[in-house]
């Protein structure tokens, strides 16, 4: 039984918007997370990048010994001529299936733009399936900046806004990334103490970073019950971030301890994002003993070259394979999806293919693993076949 991934078909379930004429930055820019300007010359110079110019060139049917700036010079030709067919190609060569997309990325705030659902569905095949997912964080961003509001009336926008979200983007789960703001050591506040939080934070010009924690806290908490009453998932980001405004310190997944093994909220789906990377043995030990939690393979795929594979293997110490999905992160440019996907597959089949030969696996079990991770564990962890078409 031979092992060939090239053709699965894939579930993309974690990525975001983009347009075309948003593309301003060199492309070589849009392989690295930071937000601080690195040199191209850098950039360029990434073994993610070379890897995923030398794929470029097999889909584009260029010389393998030709200058990468020329294949990046080709691809930009192809895409300024006809950026909604170079997309399609890009997803279909790559078997995309379906998107779930976190509709807060780009955001006024961050981006100065955002992008509508229509816009970027028009961009892609029409079979594929688009699906969206809520972020807390931009609800919260505008509600902290209320300067006459009372807490009652801020519980109240908090909610009214999301319920309107949920029900205009007929999402499929929440996310949060509040690793990113105030660290994913969530406390268990309650209403009393969040209001007590609200009271400091507004009496302090400058903010209280203490009492702005245990007010977002108590807001992941909110839409975490909101899982539950919907019996949606809430993806939270972990690990790896955007430079330098994550913290990478509060954003090891182990520090979700304390609201994990709650027992009203082990009720909710959690799926930790991103494997927790560079916490991943942490991450896989939480998915291995909750039985709510989940992982998703994503942001990586595109910007740590040949450890893919290693993180699979690391990953998969503790993880069963039926609790691991996929995800891209993608956003700027298309090509994230495309090369992401392509290189994932090409990584789980050299994972499953050695665990065969030292017959770790059988070849059946192989196949069943391969089509958990890359399609089967979404369609019915996010209940694909239940929603109707956008």
């Amino acid at each position: 039984m031979a092992l060939n991934l090239s053709d699965h078909n894939i579930i993309d379930s974690h990525c975001h918007f983009l347009l075309p004429d948003k593309e301003t930055k060199d492309f070589e820019c849009y392989w690295n997370l930071s937000r601080l300007p690195i040199e191209s010359k850098h950039l360029r110079n990434a073994l993610n990048y070379k890897m995923m110019l030398n794929e470029l060139k097999v889909l584009l049917s260029i010389d393998k010994k030709t200058k990468d700036e020329e294949v990046v010079s080709a691809r930009n030709r192809m895409y300024k001529k006809d950026a909604i067919g170079y997309i399609k190609m890009l997803f279909r060569t790559a078997n995309i299936e379906a998107v779930l997309i976190d509709t807060g990325v780009p955001n006024l705030e961050n981006y100065g733009y955002t992008i509508s659902f229509d816009d970027f569905q028009n961009l892609l095949p029409e079979e594929v399936i688009k699906r969206c997912i809520v972020r807390i964080e931009p609800i919260i961003f505008k509600l902290l900046l209320k300067e006459d509001c009372s807490f009652q009336e801020l519980v109240f926008l908090f909610e009214q806004e999301l319920n309107e979200s949920i029900r205009n983007q007929k999402a499929i789960a929440l996310k949060t990334t509040i690793a990113f703001h105030t660290g994913l050591d969530i406390k268990i506040v309650n209403e009393a103490q969040a209001l007590e939080a609200y009271t400091r934070y507004r009496k302090c010009r400058t903010g209280d970073l203490n009492a702005e924690k245990e007010i977002r806290d108590y807001f992941v908490l909110l839409s975490l019950e909101k899982c539950i009453q919907l019996d949606i998932p809430m993806q939270i980001h972990a690990g790896i971030g955007d430079a330098p405004v994550l913290d990478l310190m509060k954003s090891n997944p182990l520090l979700l301890f304390n609201l994990i093994r709650d027992p009203y909220f082990q009720k909710a789906k959690i799926v930790i994002e991103h494997l927790g990377y560079p916490y991943i043995r942490e991450t896989g030990s939480l998915v291995n003993m909750f039985p709510n939690i989940w992982v998703d393979f994503s942001e990586i795929n595109a910007f740590i070259s040949q450890s893919v594979v290693h993180c699979l293997r690391e990953l998969l110490e503790m993880t069963p394979v039926t609790k691991i999905l996929y995800g891209s992160d993608s956003y700027g440019v298309p090509d994230i999806f495309w090369f992401s996907a392509l290189h994932f597959k090409k990584s789980l089949e050299k994972v499953l293919k050695d665990f065969i030969h030292d017959s770790i696996l059988s070849p059946e079990y192989a196949q069943f693993a391969a089509d958990r991770i890359l399609r089967e564990n979404a369609w019915e962890f996010y209940k694909l076949g239940n929603f109707p078409d956008q």
